[in-house]
C-alpha cells in the first residue's frame, strides 16, 4: 500500500501488512520477515491469494467513493445558500467512523491506480452477472466532477470567450510530475472549447503536461 510520492515512508510506516499466501510454508516465511522488519509493531493478516488481491481493488474502490461521495455533497452544497462543503467536512470528519481523509471536494479523482482498479472490479463483476451499482456511481460523479469546474466558474463570470484563465495544478496529485487522467486535462480542454485563454502553473509537472497538451496553451513560470 504505496502512496504515489509518500512511498519511503508508507514502506517505514504501514498501516498493515496483508500477506496472500500460495502455501502455510509460505505465509510463514512473511510473516516472519515483516513480523521483524517492523519489531511486531504492524498488524499483519494473512489470507489466499484472491482474497489479499481483493482487499486492494475494495481498497482503492473504497477512498475513490469517498472523494465522489463528498464532492456529490458538495454539488448539492452549492444550491443551497450560506452552505459551505468546508464546514460540512470539518463537522463530519470528526465522526470516527468516517474520518477526515479523502473528503476534499474538488475536480474529481484521477492517477493510475483509483480509474484502473475502480473499473477493473466493475469489469470483473458484470463478468459475474452482479451489477456493481454503488462503484458505477463512483465513476459517474467523476467524469461529470471536472467539467462541474468549468461551470462553476460560467457561473460567476458568464462566456468565458476571450477570457484569460490561470490554472493552478495540473498533476492529478500534489508534488508529482504524474498527469495520468489528472482532472486537469478535461478543465482546460472544456476551456478551450469555451473559447477562453489558457494559463497554467505546475511546480513539477509542466513538462508532462506540454507532452499532453502541447502548445494550446501558455505555461507560467
Amino acid at each position: 500500500f504505496l502512496r504515489e510520492g509518500t512511498a519511503i515512508h508508507d514502506t517505514l510506516h504501514p498501516d498493515r501488512v496483508i500477506i496472500g499466501e500460495f502455501d502455510k510454508r509460505s505465509g510463514d516465511m512473511l510473516e516472519g520477515l515483516f513480523s521483524e522488519f517492523y519489531d511486531h509493531k504492524v498488524p499483519i493478516l494473512r489470507m489466499n491469494l484472491a482474497s489479499a488481491e481483493m482487499v486492494k481493488y475494495a481498497n482503492n474502490c473504497m477512498l475513490a467513493t469517498k472523494i465522489s461521495f463528498i464532492n456529490e455533497i458538495a454539488n448539492v452544497c452549492e444550491k443551497i445558500e450560506g452552505v459551505d462543503i468546508t464546514s460540512i467536512v470539518k463537522g463530519i470528519a470528526l465522526d470516527q467512523r468516517i474520518g477526515p481523509h479523502f473528503l476534499n471536494a474538488g475536480a474529481g479523482w484521477g492517477g493510475s491506480c483509483f480509474p484502473k482498479d475502480v473499473k477493473a472490479l466493475i469489469a470483473f463483476s458484470k463478468e459475474f452477472g452482479h451489477e456493481p451499482q454503488i462503484l458505477d456511481a463512483v465513476v459517474k460523479v467523476n467524469q461529470g466532477q471536472a467539467e462541474h469546474m468549468v461551470e462553476l466558474a460560467k457561473g460567476k463570470l458568464g462566456a468565458l470567450r476571450g477570457k484569460n484563465v490561470a490554472v493552478l495544478g495540473l498533476s492529478f496529485k500534489p508534488d508529482t510530475d504524474d498527469m495520468r487522467e489528472a482532472p486537469s486535462i478535461k478543465i482546460i480542454n472544456r476551456l478551450l472549447a469555451e473559447g477562453a485563454k489558457v494559463s497554467a502553473y505546475d511546480p513539477k509537472a509542466i513538462e508532462n503536461a506540454k507532452t499532453i497538451l502541447g502548445n494550446k496553451i501558455k505555461y507560467a513560470p
